[in-house]
């Protein structure tokens, strides 16, 4: 049976496999970059080093296992996501090399679609976050990221000239942006990406450039 912290080079009977190429999987935020590394699966992985930034896709099945890398200069706050509701946190802080590193499993879901997230809270030119692979039911089909309509919110961020620019997002976006938006000063990226789920328009907004904001619930 895998343990969380410890490398699990291949998924184990009753479990399949997803590289983190996948066209499923989707990244968003700062700092995502693509890399090859022999000791990750299939040879690569991706990793990023901006608080605020996540990974998304759907599956079908009961179970999720996540794969990543673990050292001295990875991120110690990574929040898990599923169906809009966070039901997991790991760190991949380690004192030596751990490649392929089982960082989270999650068991006993609902056998039905579900949307995850996985969001980066602690990153910096000090805490990468390395994602390499999905672990689910062998019988489970990993999918594009559609997020619940009970995942959406209504962020409304007002600027310095007072004007006011609303996005209508998911739970875990607005989560990111708090955490991006309340993170240590002078730490991760002075601008943050929000794409609107209306239009899939994309607009970048710099730190020194807000005043306040407002969270608005939206219902389904």
């Amino acid at each position: 049976m895998a343990t969380v912290g410890q490398s699990l080079t291949a998924p184990e009977t009753g479990w399949k496999r997803y590289d983190d190429k996948d066209l499923n999987v989707t990244y968003v935020g700062n700092g995502w970059g693509a890399y090859t590394e022999s000791d990750c699966w299939n040879g690569t992985y991706h990793s990023t080093i901006g608080s605020g930034s996540y990974l998304a896709f759907n599956f079908t099945g009961t179970k999720i296992r996540i794969i990543g890398n673990r050292y001295t200069d990875r991120s110690a706050s990574i929040d898990i996501f599923i169906d809009g509701v966070k039901v997991s946190s790991f760190s991949q802080v380690s004192s030596s090399i751990i490649s392929m590193s089982l960082d989270a499993d999650i068991q006993n879901l609902t056998n039905a679609e579900h949307s995850v997230k996985i969001v980066v809270n602690e990153a910096s030119s000090l805490g990468y976050y390395d994602f390499d692979a999905i672990d689910i039911d062998e019988t489970g089909e990993l999918k594009p990221y559609t997020p619940l309509p009970s995942e959406y919110g209504l962020l409304r961020v007002t600027m310095i000239d007072s004007s006011e620019r609303e996005y209508r997002v998911s739970t875990a976006v607005i989560e990111g942006f708090i955490n991006w938006y309340t993170r240590t000063i002078g730490t991760g990226s002075s601008c943050y990406s929000l794409n609107d789920i209306v239009d899939n328009s994309k607009e970048y907004l710099s730190f020194e450039k807000i005043i306040s904001f407002k969270v608005i619930p939206l219902k389904d």
